[in-house]
C-alpha cells in the first residue's frame, strides 16, 4: 500500500464513537458550537471562528507521516493557535467564565504574542504565562481565580510537558508575588 492510499486511523470514522460530536463554547459569546472531532475550526452564530478545543494533534509530534497528512498544520502559527484556543476555553469552562471575561482572556493571549514576537521565547510558556498572570489581576478585583494546581491540572490535560507546566507556574506564581 503506498502513502496516497494510507489514512490514518485516528481521523477514520470508522473508529468514532458517540462522544466524538460534541458541543462547545464560543470563546466570545458562550453559545454552543457543535464540533466534530476532526474539524479544525468552525463559526459561531455571533461571528467569531475559533478552533476545536478538543481536537488533538499529539501525534503530529512523532508521527513520520505528519507533514503529508497534516501540511496545513506546518505552515505558519496553526499549532500555536490551537494550543491557545484550546488553553482559553479549558480555563474558561474550568472558571465558569462569563462572556466579557473570556474576552478579556483572550485579549491577554493576543498581547502574549508580541512577547513571542519580539523576545523569541517558546510560545506555548509566553500564551500560559499571559493568561495566567492575566487571571491573578482579575482575582484581585473579586474576578473568579485560578489556583496553582488548577492550573497545572488545566496544562495537563492540554498535553503540556511536565517541566513546561513547572516553568509556567514558576513564573506566574513566584514570579507575580500571587499565593500557590
Amino acid at each position: 500500500m503506498d502513502s496516497s492510499q494510507m489514512r490514518c486511523p485516528g481521523q477514520s470514522t470508522m473508529f468514532w464513537k458517540p462522544d466524538d460530536i460534541y458541543d462547545v463554547a464560543c470563546p466570545n459569546c458562550g453559545k454552543g458550537v457543535e464540533f466534530w472531532k476532526d474539524d479544525a475550526r468552525r463559526t459561531c452564530e455571533c461571528g467569531h471562528r475559533f478552533s476545536n478545543p478538543k481536537q488533538d494533534f499529539g501525534c503530529l509530534a512523532y508521527c513520520r507521516y505528519a507533514e503529508n497528512c497534516m501540511p496545513e498544520m506546518f505552515q505558519g502559527e496553526s499549532l500555536q493557535a490551537i494550543y491557545r484556543d484550546r488553553l482559553i476555553a479549558s480555563i474558561a469552562q474550568a472558571l465558569k467564565l462569563d462572556a466579557a471575561q473570556r474576552g478579556r482572556l483572550s485579549q491577554a493571549a493576543e498581547l502574549s504574542q508580541v512577547a513571542v514576537a519580539e523576545r523569541e521565547c517558546e510560545p506555548r510558556v509566553a500564551t500560559a504565562a499571559a493568561l495566567m498572570l492575566h487571571l491573578v489581576d482579575e482575582a484581585k478585583s473579586g474576578a473568579p481565580t485560578l489556583c496553582e494546581d488548577r492550573a497545572r491540572e488545566i496544562l495537563s490535560k492540554l498535553g503540556t510537558e511536565a517541566q513546561v507546566v513547572d516553568l509556567i507556574c514558576a513564573m506566574v506564581w513566584r514570579g507575580s508575588g500571587a499565593a500557590a
